[in-house]
């Protein structure tokens, strides 16, 4: 993980636990924060993978280089709205 700091940039920092590992980079949490930061970020985890960031998520996991450029992000929201449009009209074909 990389934590970014005003004016300094993007340091690595490690989360572990303590009983498999006594060094830590910046600083050290104990075992209650270590828990509640895990928990934290596997909510925003979730969140990233069920948001509208979900297909950007997808895009980003697979592997792929993902361009920023505006006629790329112009394909990404027409894919994704393709993509929602489609699903809508398969539940109404269901219901």
């Amino acid at each position: 993980m990389w934590v970014h700091l005003p004016d300094l940039g993007a340091l690595p920092a490690r989360l572990s636990d303590i009983r498999d590992a006594p060094h830590f980079e910046l600083l050290p949490v104990d075992e209650k924060d270590l828990d509640e930061i895990t928990k934290a970020l596997a909510e925003v985890d979730e969140w990233l993978r069920t948001a509208k960031t979900k297909y950007g998520i997808r895009f980003a996991e697979s592997g792929l280089d993902v361009a920023y450029d505006g006629e790329s992000r112009r394909q990404y929201a027409e894919a994704m709205a393709a993509k929602t449009s489609s699903s809508a009209s398969s539940r109404r074909r269901a219901a």
